[in-house]
């Protein structure tokens, strides 16, 4: 993909949608239906380097945002963060899929902690392998050219697999029964639209090899992330 052509689409059809918003914007109710979360930004995982992170989020810090009404927290996490590899040179192509369970176990902790004090936690991959929009990191792939960087990035699902598994089934207890089916409806919905696309787009899949087997990873992706 180039970089260049995906900003510019991207500005013009942010730009279409702005402006054929603008006459509605002050009359229309907003029409999410996600829960309204309200919490913090905790960057204990954000730096590729663990040394150079601030002071550690305590169970303290998690107590006081419920006991205060917050009730939702974001953890934008740095990819080499929980890598085991020679910091002090730049990273190579092989030390991506060393995993430092030690670290991985640090962010579990964290999650648990929080889900404790019912906290909703939104895992963010700031850094995947080949691009951050923060400098201060050499990446050994670039996303916009580099197959491998997708490659290196599915490479770490077998290994986090227990961890996110351990995460969907905690996540079920943190919400009512009202938002899980309206969370359950739109993963729903989402499948169907991607089917949708399918059906639209038969030729194309059925000609295009590239797009047939990028389509199947997609849908698969999706099923294993969100299936029950």
């Amino acid at each position: 993909m180039n970089r260049r052509k995906f900003i510019r689409n991207t500005s013009w059809g942010t730009a279409a949608v702005v402006l054929s918003g603008t006459k509605n914007l002050f009359h229309e109710k907003p029409k999410n239906k996600l829960p309204k979360w309200k919490g913090f930004n905790l960057t204990d995982f954000n730096t590729p380097d663990p040394s150079t992170n601030r002071r550690s989020t305590t169970e303290d810090h998690l107590k006081w945002m419920s006991d205060w009404g917050f009730d939702f927290i974001r953890l934008p996490i740095s990819y080499p963060y929980y890598l085991k590899f020679d910091r002090s040179t730049k990273i190579t192509p092989a030390e991506v899929y060393q995993i430092d369970e030690a670290s991985v176990d640090k962010i579990d902790k964290l999650v648990q902690l929080a889900q404790k004090h019912n906290l909703h936690v939104c895992l963010n991959l700031h850094r995947a392998p080949g691009y951050c929009i923060n400098a201060g990191f050499s990446e050994p792939y670039n996303l916009w050219k580099d197959d491998e960087a997708q490659k290196a990035f599915d490479g770490k699902k077998s290994s986090l697999k227990t961890k996110w598994d351990a995460i969907k089934s905690a996540r079920g207890m943190q919400v009512s029964a009202d938002t899980k089916k309206k969370l359950e409806d739109s993963v729903s919905a989402n499948m169907k639209s991607l089917m949708e696309v399918s059906t639209k787009n038969a030729m194309k899949l059925a000609t295009d090899k590239d797009a047939a087997t990028k389509f199947q990873k997609l849908m698969t992706d999706y099923s294993a992330t969100f299936g029950q």
